[in-house]
């Protein structure tokens, strides 16, 4: 078994792989002007929105380890609820008095409604702490792998046959927690035997997970075939492949410093993921308002570019050097003072 003290490097790897995918998929911005159209825009984001969301929660459940109930609950409350809180009803305030800053003004009352109850601009947040609510509870009832794959499962049927409700995110979270279980279950297991310098296997691996990710991606957009279950396997089919290709990464991180650059700002961007997350719909509001509107920028790669480095720069700086050592700051980002 993976050793729960120390970080498995492949792992914060995708982490952070994640973090940089979940920017640039928003860096296509519909507002003032409509990007998402461009064809290579278009497919790119495609490709993106297929697995990166569901990258993170096989990861959070790679990485689950929990010991004592209360103590795990409480340190992830303080990490994820805090900021949600915080960030969620700024939010609120924002989408409702910032006008042309963002795509869609929202009312205080409709905004006040969705972050109570559907999760609001933060979703992803309040689905990831139901999970660890819940979780330890799913792992003792399941306690054998096979079970907890037999519940996966039957998530999946419960969602193809019944319109869950969205209301506390029901929906969302029964559609991601079969990731996070297959992320605990399998990917632990996976680490230990197939990327332990197991080249052949990793090549073959590797192979099959990007032909399966292809044909079902094919066959699903020219077929408008609308399953969620041929969703999860063109997902983890591509999950697979950049988990091998993480170990290889580290592998050429050992012996190339070139590639060291690479780990560490992926490290830190996987460090700091939960605050890429929180702090990317305002930069990107700033400096979508100056690239568009200030100097009237209409070029795809360019207007990409301008959101997403900046994204990546502000946030890395400001949670490395500043805001660490702010405390009221801090506690409302999620951040630790260790964390400077």
């Amino acid at each position: 078994m993976i050793d729960k003290t120390k970080r498995i490097r492949e792992f914060d790897i995708l982490r952070g792989f994640s973090a940089v995918l979940m920017i640039l998929g928003h860096s296509f911005i519909i507002h003032p002007i409509n990007i998402s159209k461009v064809a290579w825009c278009n497919e790119l984001q495609h490709f993106i929105y297929n697995f990166h969301m569901e990258m993170f929660f096989v990861v959070a459940g790679a990485v689950y380890f929990c010991e004592n109930y209360c103590r795990f609950i409480t340190r992830k409350a303080k990490k994820l609820m805090i900021p949600y809180a915080f960030f969620g009803i700024l939010s609120v305030v924002v989408h409702a008095f910032a006008g042309d800053m963002v795509n869609k003004s929202v009312p205080v009352d409709e905004g006040l409604f969705n972050f109570l109850f559907k999760g609001g601009g933060y979703w992803f947040i309040f689905s990831l702490f139901i999970m660890f609510l819940i979780y330890p509870v799913i792992e003792k009832v399941c306690q054998k792998p096979w079970q907890k794959a037999v519940f996966a499962v039957a998530l999946l049927i419960l969602r193809e046959v019944i319109n869950l409700p969205t209301v506390f995110l029901l929906d969302t979270i029964a559609y991601y927690l079969p990731y996070f279980i297959f992320g605990h279950v399998m990917f632990g297991k996976a680490y230990n035997k197939f990327l332990l310098n197991k080249h052949f296997l990793n090549a073959t691996v590797a192979v099959l997970s990007v032909a399966v990710y292809i044909v079902i991606d094919v066959v699903g957009r020219s077929h408008n075939i609308d399953r969620k279950f041929f969703d999860y396997i063109r997902a983890l089919a591509i999950i697979t492949f950049f988990l091998i290709a993480s170990r290889y990464l580290v592998m050429l991180a050992d012996k190339y410093k070139p590639f060291v650059t690479i780990e560490r700002f992926l490290q830190n961007c996987s460090r700091f993921s939960l605050q890429l997350y929180l702090f990317n719909g305002y930069i990107l509001g700033v400096f979508r308002f100056i690239i568009c509107r200030v100097f009237g920028i209409e070029i795809p790669a360019v207007i990409v570019l301008c959101i997403l480095v900046p994204n990546l720069i502000i946030t890395l700086v400001a949670c490395k050097w500043i805001i660490p050592h702010i405390p009221i700051i801090r506690t409302c980002c999620g951040l630790k003072k260790g964390d400077c």
